[in-house]
């Protein structure tokens, strides 16, 4: 019975198989197949256990006087209860225990549960062609031997993080971080600006207080509270003016920023280069997009993405953008965006950098030492904190 055969064959006999490169099958496929082989098996044990039943009964009539008399009542016996369902039904359930048993492996489908999104993330990256990543366009005739993923696929794979960072995000009520940021205004490229920065998302609630340029100053953002205006108490040597109500969309605050404090926050950081990836996707030509090496930024691990665009008919503001995701979270932490001029003044002590494209740099937004999820109460957004300087003159 070659079939018996096979199944009694030791694991070490059998030929080795190459590891698949996908994931195994799941739980679900295996014990599909081993039903599958369960069946074709029972469809050969039936005849077999016919036959028994009928040697059984020859032997049974074989039997002569001289064979003990318990012999010849056992027989019988044996027969019937071989024919009985309740001991067919034992036997089939033993040649599944025995098919399931020698079907399965001893390693685990999985050792650990990978949380991460649905496709191929790479562990390490490879360097980037220095000329490839001191340039401000992309050469088409270069071939970008080292970068990960080029073109449509760079863009998927952002969207790709990008939806499971807004995911994320979604679920955390609230959380605190450095937020530091460096935008060009009316020309002029600003200094860098660290502030400690909270942020709760219902109602949209932002807390900030600088730490850098003019220290102590301290804005406040409630939705819906103070006429949605802001509180605003100044710091340095302007530090015993009382605080002021400010519009977050008037001149005064845009005045100092790129944009009102309604779109401050990784969330909407997150969605406005989901909204950019899009577009791109959809977009003939006209735009580059590639994977670069992973960088470390604020001792987080980051999966980097660069954007071209080839002129300012397909993008009028921004020429380059530079998307740092967090490779754990998979949210946004830090962007760079390049334009199509330079600033007419940059000063002096920030042309000493390691960017060679400082001057074109229009706005760069980072968010360091992230905390989700932090235990923040109401009094962390109320006016009246004693630890703020809003009540103080």
């Amino acid at each position: 019975m070659p079939f018996l055969f096979r199944l009694a064959s030791p694991a070490s006999s059998r030929p080795a198989l190459e590891q698949p490169a996908v994931a195994p099958p799941g739980r679900a496929r295996r014990w599909g197949a081993a039903l599958r082989r369960t069946g074709r098996l029972l469809a050969r044990l039936l005849p077999f256990v016919r036959r028994a039943c009928g040697i059984a009964s020859h032997v049974g009539g074989a039997l002569t006087y001289p064979a003990s008399r318990r012999v010849r009542l056992f027989v019988p016996q044996l027969r019937r209860r071989l024919c009985q369902p309740n001991l067919l039904a034992a036997l089939i359930a033993g040649a599944m225990t025995a098919v399931l048993a020698a079907g399965f492996d001893p390693q685990p489908v999985r050792a650990t549960t990978w949380s991460g999104p649905r496709f191929a993330v790479p562990a390490t990256a490879q360097p980037v062609p220095e000329a490839v990543a001191a340039a401000g366009e992309r050469k088409t005739d270069a071939a970008p031997t080292s970068a990960l993923a080029v073109g449509r696929p760079a863009i998927l794979m952002q969207l790709g993080l990008l939806s499971c960072g807004i995911e994320r995000l979604e679920q955390v009520p609230a959380y605190t971080a450095v937020f530091i940021k460096q935008e060009q205004i009316d020309g002029e490229l600003r200094e860098p600006q660290e502030m400690v920065f909270k942020l709760r998302r219902e109602p949209h609630s932002v807390y900030m207080k600088w730490l850098t340029g003019e220290a102590g100053r301290e804005v406040l953002f409630v939705l819906g509270e103070n006429d949605n205006r802001m509180l605003v108490k100044k710091g340095g040597r302007f530090a015993m003016l009382p605080a002021v109500n400010v519009d977050p969309c008037g001149s005064l605050a845009m005045a100092e920023s790129r944009h009102p404090i309604m779109e401050a926050g990784l969330l909407h950081l997150a969605k406005t280069l989901q909204e950019f990836r899009r577009r791109d996707l959809q977009l003939k030509s006209g735009v580059e997009s590639r994977q670069l090496a992973n960088e470390k930024l604020f001792d987080r691990t980051c999966y980097c993405f660069e954007t071209v665009y080839a002129s300012s008919a397909v993008e009028p503001t921004y020429r380059r953008t530079i998307a740092y995701i967090d490779s754990e979270w998979f949210i946004p932490i830090a962007v760079r965006n390049y334009g199509w001029q330079a600033a007419e003044y940059v000063p002096d002590e920030l042309q000493t950098g390691d960017d060679p494209e400082l001057e074109s740099l229009v706005e760069y937004y980072g968010f360091a030492r992230v905390q989700l999820d932090p235990s923040l109460a109401d009094a962390d957004f109320r006016r009246d904190n004693e630890a703020y300087r809003f009540q103080r003159r």
